[in-house]
């Protein structure tokens, strides 16, 4: 067949994506990126908010005619809202021949098959911890610069607002040798940057005896690659060990994605994130002792039950103290089965969750552009990741704390490409600092 993935969500998913196309075409499939010519069309799905849900029940209702038409399309629904609403998704949309829940992507090839004798729903009922999910992947489709590896799944935090435990299971790390020869794979195909993921990133190893500082140490040691990066952190996990690691090793890169979601102790608890915000200013001291330079992205979440005025304060308050290189925010919205649904009233009216929405956001841009405008006159040193999507140009990278930096682009542009090269910045934007080519 000719199967098409549309992917929404985070970068797990986008690497789950990969990892699915990479065992269809092990099974004979070929891959497509036009709608039109694919007769199988697979839904890589998020549900961590509802907007994300929605969107891919809209794209599923809009395929209801071609369905009708041409009945041996296949339409499939993978991932997390596949986990999440399993046979549910069957009564919304009835022209769906496959839902496969996140622990079942290695039989995906063989599911799809099952699907042409009738709609096949592929999910697993029990705690999530089935095992398998995380043999070495192939890996023989990827190109480019940037690669991600997966290693490690789910997540045992239960945060009381979060779906992920229930949609992608316990925390189940990969053993050290299986990334290590997944990153060398990878190299041997180009890749210059590589990031490590997982939903709890920096609690790898717990359940095997080991460490994120200790894998870093190990995919340090193979040759040629440029850089390193990992996400997403949480803040209880964030070691001294792993930040002087960090520091220790100049190809990993000094930022770390180490979500706030409040500046207040108050909604943290509620939230049962498992520290205060003392305890993450003392993360963030850790970090600015020990790997100086490095910067820290944040998210946050808005309109959270019972959330007052002095506790949206506080968080304003974090992102100015912090001066975090980049923060996310959301507006609150339950996700049905967590805690904070069942137990929690959603009682921050829309506008308010809108205008502290909006706060945060002043926050973050007046943190930025006071940086960006420290940086001009600086030189700065990036990795090429190609030419600017926006302005064709100039061309792209970052820097090691995640800083995007633009230049003009030079005739050999391609060979640059992976590299490595210093900039004298010039100008600046809020999040965009803007250079001449000093040296490559």
């Amino acid at each position: 067949m000719k199967i098409l993935i549309h992917t929404f969500g985070c970068q797990m998913n986008k690497l789950d994506s990969e990892l699915v196309a990479e065992a269809l075409v092990a099974a004979g499939h070929e891959i497509v990126a036009d709608e039109a010519e694919a007769n199988a069309i697979l839904f890589n799905t998020c549900s961590v908010r509802d907007h994300a849900e929605q969107r891919v029940l809209s794209r599923i209702a809009h395929l209801r005619a071609r369905k009708k038409a041409e009945p041996d399309l296949r339409l499939g629904v993978m991932g997390c809202m596949a986990q999440r609403l399993a046979r549910e998704l069957f009564d919304k949309a009835p022209h769906l021949d496959l839902v496969c829940g996140t622990r079942k992507f290695p039989q995906i090839a063989e599911l799809l098959e099952q699907s042409f004798a009738g709609p096949v729903l592929a999910v697993e009922e029990e705690s999530l911890t089935a095992p398998g999910t995380l043999d070495a992947h192939g890996r023989s489709l990827f190109s480019g610069i940037q690669a991600y590896i997966s290693i490690m799944r789910g997540c045992n935090n239960f945060c009381t607002y979060c779906i992920v435990p229930y949609v992608r299971g316990r925390e189940e790390s990969r053993p050290i040798a299986a990334v290590v020869g997944e990153a060398r794979a990878l190299v041997s195909r180009g890749a210059k940057e590589i990031t490590l993921l997982g939903q709890n990133v920096d609690a790898y190893g717990k359940d095997i005896g080991s460490s994120l500082a200790e894998l870093l140490r190990e995919v340090d040691k193979v040759e040629d690659f440029v850089r390193m990066r990992f996400v997403t952190s949480h803040p209880k996990d964030i070691t001294e060990e792993l930040v002087k690691t960090v520091a220790a090793l100049p190809r990993v890169c000094n930022h770390f994605h180490m979500p706030a979601q409040s500046g207040s102790t108050k909604m943290l608890k509620a939230m049962n994130r498992g520290y205060t915000r003392e305890e993450y200013d003392r993360r963030l001291e850790i970090i600015a002792k020990h790997c100086p330079g490095a910067l820290v992205t944040s998210d946050f979440i808005v309109g959270f039950p019972d959330e007052a005025d002095e506790d949206h304060e506080q968080s304003v308050e974090l992102i100015k103290a912090a001066k975090f290189q980049n923060s996310y925010v959301f507006k609150y919205s339950p996700r049905p089965g967590t805690v904070a649904e069942k137990k929690l009233v959603d009682n921050a009216p829309e506008e308010v969750k809108k205008q502290r929405n909006h706060e945060l956001l002043s926050a973050q841009e007046e943190v930025n552009c006071a940086r960006s405008a420290s940086l001009v006159g600086s030189t700065q040193e990036i990795m090429v990741e190609g030419i600017s999507r926006r302005d064709k140009t100039r061309m792209t990278g970052r820097t090691s704390n995640n800083l995007i930096c633009v230049f003009p682009a030079p005739e050999d542009a391609e060979a640059l490409v992976g590299k490595l090269v210093t900039l004298k910045i010039n100008a600046c934007g809020a999040l965009t600092l803007i250079g001449e080519l000093q040296s490559r």
